[in-house]
């Protein structure tokens, strides 16, 4: 069995990855992340896959040397936005 991404997953892992290449912060150390997810007017989403996808692109972009590095995690999912955006904070505990 493998793994097959949906086209909206692929457009937003791209969009991501090419703005975090842009970011000069790596972490090699344990992190604490927040993360505030804004949705599309009430769409609802997974807050755990959405999380999980943030930190795969984390550390694709080479700004997490690991996503084992994760020691603690807080996450917001808040809605009625005009479009989709995600925020994310780390700090190096």
């Amino acid at each position: 069995m493998f793994p097959v991404s949906s086209k909206a997953y692929l457009k937003f892992k791209r969009d991501s990855l090419a703005q975090l290449f842009l970011i000069n912060d790596s972490f090699e150390n344990s992190v604490h992340i927040d993360y505030l997810f804004c949705t599309k007017g009430k769409q609802k989403i997974d807050i755990d896959n959405a999380m999980a996808s943030i930190n795969d692109i984390l550390e694709d972009s080479q700004i997490l040397k690991n996503d084992s590095l994760i020691k603690s995690t807080y996450a917001r999912l808040e809605h009625g936005y005009q479009e989709w955006k995600t925020y994310v904070r780390i700090i190096e505990i």
